[in-house]
């Protein structure tokens, strides 16, 4: 299920509301299950490619998606095995699993009702726009 959007204290502008404040670290998971359907990748390459999500480097604290892979880790939706580097340090190596394939498809579905909720939302704010 998608986290939440809650109250905040945060000043907001027409082009950030408060209500935008909800939870973008939830959305990075089903992204990086995504761009992981696609490839194994390490937690830096990941932190690019989420820019195709317009999530950006700005955005995405790099402890942010360890976290967050770390917590798909133990919901056995990636698994990742160290990988010795030509040059640096060894790095992780993060892959989907059959688990992770199953929850990206729940996240697909939620979303998709999420977006129609949302439709209704600005379609109902249209309407009364026009009256206000």
């Amino acid at each position: 299920m998608l986290g939440g959007v809650g109250m905040c204290d945060m000043p907001s502008t027409p082009q950030s509301s408060c209500c935008a404040h909800g939870r973008m670290d939830r959305f990075m998971e089903p992204c990086i299950l995504l761009l992981l359907s696609d490839q194994t990748s390490h937690g830096y390459e990941l932190m690019d490619r989420l820019s195709e999500f317009g999530l950006d480097r700005d955005e995405i604290a790099g402890p942010t998606l360890y976290r967050a892979l770390r917590r798909m880790e133990d919901g056995g939706h990636v698994v990742s095995e160290w990988e010795e580097g030509d040059q640096g340090p060894a790095r992780r190596r993060y892959t989907l699993t059959d688990a992770g394939r199953a929850a990206l498809q729940g996240w697909v579905d939620t979303v998709r009702e999420r977006v129609r909720r949302l439709e209704l939302f600005i379609e109902g704010y249209e309407k009364r726009r026009n009256r206000m």
